[in-house]
């Protein structure tokens, strides 16, 4: 029963990753860095967060490092956002979401029943952990869906499902 699930949750995050990757891989190189406004995330900053993000969840998940209380999500997203900017080039931000890739999917291969009964704070107060797990996947897939409408945005109507 168990393994089923977790194949089913990898399957997910797997699916949604590289969904990720296709959005970023056919956005041209002219657009890699543009954005709708100022305050908006370009395609390759939103992978960046993609990676940033997983891996910050990841370890959350592992309970190597608790969210801090303190920083509200407005902090979250400032500091995310600081962090993006050392990443400048789409092999870079391939690296980095391959990198948080690895690591949630060899977390996701040892959950126990005890740790998927159990619950999680991502910084949004305690979940079940079976919900979370696909928060993860999600956030890819949402974010991908960010991509794809950047890319309408700019007149790129072609569809890639």
């Amino acid at each position: 029963m168990i393994e089923e699930y977790i194949q089913e949750a990898i399957g997910f995050y797997t699916h949604a990753s590289e969904r990720l990757e296709k959005n970023l891989a056919s956005t041209s190189e002219d657009r890699l860095h543009w954005s709708p406004s100022a305050t908006a995330r370009s395609p390759l900053a939103i992978a960046v967060h993609c990676g940033l993000a997983v891996k910050g969840m990841t370890k959350s998940l592992k309970g190597v490092e608790e969210p801090s209380p303190e920083m509200s999500p407005a902090d979250m997203d400032n500091w995310l956002r600081e962090q993006e900017k050392a990443v400048t080039t789409r092999d870079q931000a391939l690296a980095l979401l391959h990198e948080a890739n690895d690591e949630h999917i060899s977390w996701l291969r040892t959950i126990t029943p005890d740790v998927l009964s159990g619950t999680t704070n991502l910084g949004f107060g305690p979940m079940p952990t079976k919900l979370v797990i696909h928060i993860v996947a999600g956030h890819l897939h949402d974010h991908a869906a960010q991509i794809e409408y950047i890319q309408t945005i700019y007149g790129d109507r072609e569809w890639r499902m």
